[in-house]
Order: structure tokens, then C-alpha cells, then sequence
């Protein structure tokens, strides 16, 4: 009844354990509200259908860091009880200050009775309405899985209302016996990361091996054969840095919520220039990032060491959903399903107008579906395979090189409705952790619109100036609003 994880579960497992990250949380407002009879009831139904919200992983020893994450093993719980996994709080408003509160939670492996994630009940005092938080450990779920989940809750929702019978609390959400079944390695989602030892070899030689001022050399002379002005000259314009990662590193936030007619215009935007909504909200912040919060930080490195501030280059993460590679069965899935795909852009030029950005946003949308098509970020994720995780974790300590520059996560678009139950508004949330600098996380309804969280380290509070001009900026260019671009 138990199972050893797989590589990506121990990279989660260590980076978890070791403080390297939080959680990631997604938040949803029904159209009903939830009390403890109902929500335990349906609770209790869907951990009986979902084993994987029994589970958790143990340790078989204390040798972590030796044995790279192999000495923890998946083992059902004996039991689950909602007071040990839901939580209910009034607060005054959802917003940035939630978003901080629920970034501070770690749901940690390895102990009794104590699943891999958690529900927080936030109901506004003044107007009543009720958020209710999915958050979790990131090694058995993704941001799909958040989604999915509230899906799944909806529709037991729906379903313990339709019982004739009275409902009454449920204390106990599971008891283990023997019909239950620990939950199976997806196999085929598994293969996607399947990588070479040629392929490991040659990605270790050329990003490790290799000097950088040949690969820089090498690029230089394949721009001048074949120009691009999307072409990354890091010595002229280096990758976006600021301190040195260290790990513990609280995330901030900034909420942006635009309404369905607000979204419908930037769809419009989008779809007249043959884009979709991911490119041109990456590309935008990029750019209004450029001359907010990295002009502001360049500006402070240079004054401390007495040089001409430098405009960068940026690095940018988006987190791709393995599922579209996989049977129509898997959609619905709950699991580890992701890969990146990255992308590089030199700073931008000065601009007149939104028009500009086109362009850009046309790359990225390139960069995206190629990467996409040749499912290279998986290859990638899977040389994990080939390194000890703790170690790989820990070198990007102390480096200043070590975080990229943005992340990206894109939900879509959310319909969930079961009988009179609906998800009116979502918003999706995740710490930062030690991998950049920055993350957009967005998700939308057709009822609420879009929500945007832009999250960014706690070292960066200083900037609040710079900060807030981000926040304005960001808004005005993305309903092309901006009164200095006409």
C-alpha cells in the first residue's frame, strides 16, 4: 500500500522541507455560501473518491540530503478529520494582506494524519461574501489541480444537497480500510520528462561546461548571419539580478482584478493581432517592469558602486500544463503535470504606443509554441533525474545569477457549475520561492472577469514607490489606457 516517489515528487518533497518554498493556493468565490455541515459532507465524499487527499510521504530514515529525497515513501493516512484540515476566519476584505496571510503556510510531509494540503473560510465582515482557499504542498498537486479541486467540491456540494436525509457534521473526512487504493504513478505523464543520456550530456556540457564567453562568441556570430532583433546580447545587456537568493524570502503581492468588458477589450486586442492573453500580459510587465522596479534597483547597484546604471536583459519562466500531451482521461486529473517554457528578451526600446509591443508579444508567442511542440521544458525537467536535488537546490544559494527574472502561470479561464453551486471569481496565488525575482498568476470567469496577482520578494518593499508606478502602469498598458502612449 505504499510507493517510493517519483523524481519531480522528491525535488517538491526536498524543496518544501528545506524551506525553499511555501505554497500555492488557489481561492474561489461561490455563488452559495459554505458552513461546516455542508463543506464536511462533501469533503468526506471527495477525499473517498481522491486518494491522493489521503496521503502523504514519510520518511524511512533521516538521511534527506544523502539519499536525495529516496528515503520517503507515499503512505495512506489512517485518518483525516476536518477540524485538522479546515479552518474558518472573518476578515475584512480579500485582498493583498489575505494573499500575504496565506503565503506563510507550509504544509509539511511526514506527519500523522495530516494530508498535503488545507481550506481556509474567509468571510468579508461587511459584505458576506466567503472565499474559500485550496492551499498545498506542491509535491502531489499543480495549479490545475487547484482548480480542479474546487470543481470536484462544487459537485459534491451539489450532490449532498440533493440527499433526501438530513445532513449532520462530519468529523471524520477518512478512515483507512482496505478498499483504498494508494494513488498510481501516472506513466504516461511520467514518460513526457523521459530524457536522453545524450540529451543530459549535451545540455550539461553546454550550460556548465562551456565557457560563457564562447557561447556568447558562438551567438554573436550566428546573429550577424541570421539578425534578430530579439537577440540576447547578455554582454552588453546582462540577465536581470539583484541580491543573492537567499532562501525564507517572504513573497508580497499586488492583486489587479479587471472586469468581463475589461477583459473582453484586451481579448478583442489580442485576437486582432493574432495573439493570445498569456504573451501580452508577459510582455507587458516585462516592459513596464523595465521602467518601474528594475530601473529603480539598476539605479541603486550603480550608486553603490559608482557606474552608469545598466538596463537588462530579462528571463522569463511559463509554466506549461503537461495534460495536453496526454489521452482526453487525463483533463481532468489530479497530479504533478508541468513543465516550463522559457524565454529571453533583450530590454525594451522606447515606445509611442501599445502597437509597439506587437511584435514582442508575437515572439514570445512563437518561443511558446515551439517550445511547446518539441516539449523541451520537460526534457529539461527530467535531467532532476541525473543531479542530486539537494544539492541543486542549495547552489542557487548565495548567487545573485541564480533567479530568473519572471514566472508566469495562466489558469484560463474557469467555468464550474453544479446544479445551483458556481465559482463566480478565482484567484490563484504561489510564493515565489527561490526561483525569480517576480510571478504573474492569473485566472479569470466569464462572471468576475480576470484576477492578476504579481508577486515579488519581500526585498523589494523598499521599492514602494517604484511598486505602486509597476501596479498603475501595468493596469493602464493592459487596457492600452495609458494617456503617454497616444
Amino acid at each position: 500500500m505504499n510507493r517510493s516517489p517519483t523524481f519531480f515528487e522528491r525535488y517538491y518533497i526536498l524543496r518544501g522541507e528545506y524551506d525553499y518554498y511555501t505554497n500555492f493556493n488557489v481561492s474561489a468565490r461561490y455563488s452559495r455560501s459554505i458552513s461546516r455541515v455542508n463543506l464536511s459532507n462533501a469533503l468526506r465524499n471527495l477525499v473517498k473518491k481522491y486518494p491522493c487527499f489521503a496521503v502523504s510521504f514519510f520518511r524511512v530514515n533521516d538521511k534527506d540530503l544523502e539519499e536525495d529525497g529516496k528515503n520517503f515513501v507515499m503512505k495512506p493516512l489512517q485518518q483525516v478529520k476536518f477540524d485538522d484540515v479546515v479552518a474558518f476566519h472573518k476578515i475584512s476584505k480579500f485582498d493583498e494582506t489575505t494573499l500575504e496571510y496565506i503565503d506563510q503556510f507550509v504544509v509539511k510531509v511526514g506527519i500523522e494524519n495530516s494530508p498535503l494540503w488545507r481550506i481556509i473560510v474567509m468571510e468579508e465582515e461587511e459584505t458576506g461574501r466567503q472565499y474559500l482557499t485550496f492551499y498545498c504542498d506542491h509535491a502531489i498537486f499543480d495549479g490545475t489541480s487547484g482548480g480542479l479541486f474546487h470543481d470536484k467540491l462544487l459537485l459534491e456540494l451539489n450532490e449532498v444537497e440533493s440527499n433526501q436525509s438530513e445532513l449532520q457534521f462530519a468529523e471524520n473526512l477518512h478512515t483507512l480500510d482496505d478498499s483504498f487504493e494508494i494513488p498510481h504513478v501516472n506513466e504516461a505523464g511520467l514518460a513526457l520528462y523521459d530524457s536522453s543520456v545524450s540529451f543530459a550530456l549535451y545540455e550539461t556540457a553546454s550550460r556548465l561546461l562551456v565557457p560563457g564567453w564562447i557561447k556568447n562568441y558562438i551567438s554573436s556570430i550566428y546573429q550577424n548571419w541570421y539578425p534578430s532583433k530579439y537577440y540576447v546580447d547578455v554582454s552588453k545587456n546582462p540577465m536581470y539580478r539583484y541580491k543573492p537568493t537567499r532562501k525564507s524570502t517572504p513573497t508580497k503581492f499586488k492583486l489587479l482584478k479587471f472586469s468581463p468588458a475589461e477583459v473582453r477589450g484586451m481579448l478583442s486586442r489580442c485576437k486582432q493581432n493574432g495573439l493570445t492573453l498569456t504573451p501580452y500580459v508577459i510582455v507587458i510587465a516585462l516592459q513596464c517592469l523595465q521602467e518601474t522596479i528594475m530601473k529603480g534597483t539598476s539605479q541603486e547597484v550603480a550608486t553603490s558602486s559608482e557606474s552608469a546604471p545598466i538596463e537588462h536583459s530579462s528571463e522569463t519562466i511559463i509554466a506549461i500544463n503537461n495534460r495536453r500531451f496526454l489521452p482526453e482521461a487525463h483533463a481532468e486529473e489530479f497530479g504533478l503535470m508541468v513543465s516550463p517554457v522559457e524565454v529571453a528578451l533583450p530590454p525594451f526600446q522606447k515606445f509611442d504606443k501599445l502597437d509597439d509591443l506587437f511584435p514582442t508579444m508575437a515572439h514570445v508567442g512563437k518561443v511558446m509554441t515551439s517550445g511547446i511542440e518539441a516539449n523541451y521544458g520537460s526534457k529539461i525537467v527530467g535531467l532532476l533525474k541525473y543531479v542530486k536535488v539537494g544539492d541543486f537546490l542549495k547552489e542557487k544559494l548565495d548567487q545573485s545569477s541564480s533567479r530568473q527574472t519572471l514566472d508566469v502561470s495562466n489558469l484560463g479561464n474557469k467555468s464550474y457549475i453544479h446544479g445551483s453551486w458556481e465559482a463566480e471569481e478565482f484567484i490563484f496565488s504561489q510564493s515565489q520561492g527561490v526561483g525569480t525575482h517576480f510571478g504573474i498568476s492569473l485566472v479569470s470567469t466569464s462572471k468576475s472577469g480576470l484576477n492578476i496577482v504579481f508577486g515579488y520578494l519581500e526585498e523589494y518593499a523598499k521599492f514602494q514607490d517604484e511598486t505602486e508606478s509597476f501596479i498603475k502602469l501595468y493596469r493602464q498598458r493592459l487596457l492600452d489606457e495609458d494617456a503617454n502612449l497616444r
